[in-house]
């Protein structure tokens, strides 16, 4: 009987893996020394050389420096320095030797309240010298603070005219169709007390509105007097008349003497409330009427 002959499966030999090539450590770089390790020890511990990267930089950056300052150098005074030498240092900057010695521009376009002197002028100066301003700086602080006062100023203006609008507009709505007839009467009332001086100081007649405050006051007091009483009043003296002639004095000592008028009523009744006014405006009169003292 024949064997049946088996075959043998092929053998795989195994796989061989891959020769990895060995690593090669790179040599050790030495270190770089820090470009200012000549300047000494002190030098890695100032910031003003440790800022620089190279030495090409550093030089840059002393040449600039140097040209800053300019070629005769500029010394920075210490605690110590004396006032002779802390003002050197400051004429060195670019100060004026002197505070007449600024030359500053005209600021246009202030509000006219704002008013510069040659005394405000002399004052800004002297306080620039002393901070130490160059001409140019103190011109710049000069136009920024008219600047600022200007604008101040307007600001305030403006507030105020608004608030004047505002309350004359409730004063209008509040005396409706006699708001200029009251008006009127209160200015009226203040020339007879004060002179035309102190209605002139409240702007005149239309002035009386940019204060309604005080206008409602006085119209309240002027509504509280009758005409006669109104027209009685007498300024104190020298607040009406004063460049009297002869004739017009004794005219009005006529006037003040007339038996019946009002002046007359209170210059004979001592306890009138403008018995001393009208006494003293009588014997002003007759000042003007008889300069020498005689009758």
């Amino acid at each position: 009987m024949v064997e049946p002959i088996t075959e043998t499966p092929p053998v795989t030999p195994p796989e061989t893996p891959p020769v990895t090539p060995p690593v090669e450590t790179p040599p050790e770089t030495p270190p770089v020394e820090a470009w200012h390790k000549g300047f000494g020890e002190d030098a890695g511990k100032d910031e003003d050389v440790t800022r620089y990267k190279t030495a090409e930089e550093f030089y840059k950056g002393f040449k600039e420096r140097g040209e800053a300052l300019g070629k005769k150098g500029i010394i920075v005074p210490d605690a110590n320095a004396t006032p002779e030498q802390r003002e050197k240092f400051l004429n060195d900057l670019g100060r004026p030797t002197a505070p007449g010695e600024y030359k500053l521009d005209a600021v246009e376009g202030l509000h006219e309240s704002i008013k510069v002197t040659p005394e405000t002028t002399t004052h800004f100066n002297g306080e620039m010298h002393k901070i130490g301003l160059t001409n140019e700086q103190a011109n710049a602080v000069n136009k920024m603070q008219m600047s600022f006062v200007d604008q101040a100023v307007k600001a305030q203006e403006t507030a105020e005219k608004e608030a004047a609008t505002t309350a004359e507009t409730a004063l209008r709505a509040e005396w409706k169709g006699d708001y200029d007839v009251n008006r009127a009467n209160v200015a009226r009332l203040i020339t007879k007390a004060g002179g035309q001086e102190a209605i002139d100081a409240m702007g005149g007649v239309d002035g009386l509105g940019n204060n309604p405050v005080v206008l409602k006051a006085l119209g309240v007091i002027a509504g509280m007097l009758s005409e006669d009483q109104i027209n009685s009043i007498r300024s104190p003296i020298g607040q009406e008349g004063g460049n009297e002639t002869v004739e017009e004095a004794k005219a009005k000592i006529a006037e003040i003497q007339k038996v019946g008028s009002d002046d007359y009523k209170a210059l004979m009744d001592p306890d009138h409330v403008n018995h001393k006014a009208i006494v003293a405006e009588r014997d002003r009169l007759f000042k003007k009427q008889f300069p020498t003292g005689g009758a």
